[in-house]
């Protein structure tokens, strides 16, 4: 293989690609007009603050927990919940993080489930009259029972926040009564001494004090330097810039590879192999240009977005700061989308079978894997369906990162896209060969 003709031919089809205006239009400039206006349409970061932390979640706490005795004491985990989350004017500094992120108060059911209908609360949450004695220790076992979120719909985000924060209080309010279960099931099974059970009051109370004390949710706040502490932000074009520009990527890079089939259509291909260079030289400069100009499409549009989001209002780093990190997975999201492309180009027979089969199959890939609203939305069968498309893969690398600054975390990512580079490239240039040899 000619390496210098390889750049020669690569270094050609770049600039048949950068001539193009039409062409340019639609690897860059609708791009970061779709993650501008989709971002827009999910928050409001034009003209704001992109990176204020979500605070004053408005919820209710109806509590209807008719409470328990265990043991001779008193116990109603309905009532616990509630004190955590209203402020008594007696609150921690813990507490008080915890009142900033959710401004909960006291209402009835119908009070509380017409305000979420109305818009004015983001969740209810509806403790049952049973709950405690549902978990009474002196039971034999637990018996079934829930704490309902009654939420918006018109704010899953902050709902799903809510309803995470109860999951977590509910867990360790309610180590005590497991805790007895457990002791209980061992010394039935004649696995640990009766003894253990002498005093079960005492174990109640030690570990209600501790759940009531040690809050299982850590809420950081921005240090006194400026620098923005890890909290829960909502700025979408971190999520959308990465997953627009691996939508585009996907349709540019297998018009690249389809361009080898008009090559072959117009006999141009056929010329160039009857010349003294290589079927592999010319392969290599052909899919390596397309690999180059699928490089300069992503590094464009990160430095574009990079540039005009905080003009938009946005605070946060789009891509993050690890560069080696947003280097890699360029590097692997391309070559998995070239990938992808040749398997197209050798499916297809002609350019046209290319132009329509790639615009149905990279469309729904991209809607599967996230291109136009946020995976962690769906439901957990959508998100197994969406892991089978590189733009999950490449678009859950660029946000991690973004999010973590930790190039290990997104190795596993790196490697997906890589394994799909092999197997679709190896596939389609197979398949390819075969039209090119008929």
């Amino acid at each position: 293989m000619n390496l210098q003709k390889v750049w020669t031919i690569a270094q050609k089809d770049v600039r048949i690609t950068f001539g193009d205006r039409n062409l340019l239009l639609v690897m860059f400039a609708a791009p970061l007009l779709l993650t501008f206006i989709i971002g827009a349409a999910f928050s409001s970061f034009t003209g704001s603050d992109g990176d204020v932390p979500i605070n004053s979640i408005a919820v209710a706490v109806v509590n209807e927990d008719q409470g328990t005795t265990v043991f001779l004491a008193p116990l109603n985990y309905g009532a616990i919940l509630s004190s955590v989350l209203i402020p008594d004017g007696t609150s921690t500094q813990t507490d008080e993080a915890l009142h900033k992120l959710i401004k909960a108060q006291a209402l009835s059911r119908q009070d509380a489930i017409a305000q979420v209908d109305q818009g004015k609360l983001v969740a209810a949450i509806l403790i049952p009259a049973n709950f405690s004695a549902s978990l009474d220790p002196t039971r034999d076992k637990p018996l079934q029972t829930q704490i309902a979120i009654y939420r918006d719909t018109g704010s899953p985000i902050t709902a799903s926040i809510v309803s995470s924060v109860v999951h977590s209080i509910v867990n360790k309010l309610t180590t005590s009564s497991l805790a007895i279960y457990a002791a209980k099931a061992q010394v039935t099974a004649g696995k640990a001494s009766p003894l253990l059970l002498v005093n079960p009051q005492a174990i109640v109370q030690a570990i209600n004090d501790l759940a009531k004390t040690a809050f299982p949710i850590t809420l950081q706040k921005p240090s006194d330097s400026g620098t923005r502490s890890a909290s829960i932000t909502t700025d979408p074009i971190r999520y959308f810039a990465p997953a627009m520009a691996i939508f585009f990527l996907t349709f540019t890079m297998a018009g690249g590879a389809g361009s080898i089939i008009d090559e072959r259509n117009n006999w141009t291909l056929q010329r160039m192999l009857s010349s003294p260079t290589s079927r592999t030289t010319i392969l290599a400069g052909k899919f390596g240009g397309t690999y180059l100009n699928g490089v300069l499409q992503i590094t464009v549009l990160i430095l574009a977005t990079a540039l005009l989001a905080p003009l938009l209002g946005s605070h946060q780093s789009i891509w993050g700061n690890n560069l080696a990190g947003i280097v890699l997975i360029t590097l692997s999201a391309v070559a998995a989308a070239v990938g992808l492309g040749t398997l197209i180009a050798g499916i297809a027979r002609t350019a046209q079978q290319v132009n329509v089969l790639s615009n149905a199959l990279l469309t729904i890939t991209g809607l599967v894997g996230g291109a136009f609203f946020n995976i962690a939305s769906m439901g957990p069968i959508f998100q197994t369906v969406s892991k089978l498309t590189l733009n999950y893969w490449a678009t859950n690398a660029y946000s991690t990162l973004a999010q973590t600054g930790d190039l290990v975390s997104v190795l596993p990512d790196i490697g997906v896209l890589l394994l799909m580079f092999i197997v679709f490239f190896g596939i389609g240039l197979t398949l390819f060969n075969r039209h090119l040899n008929t």
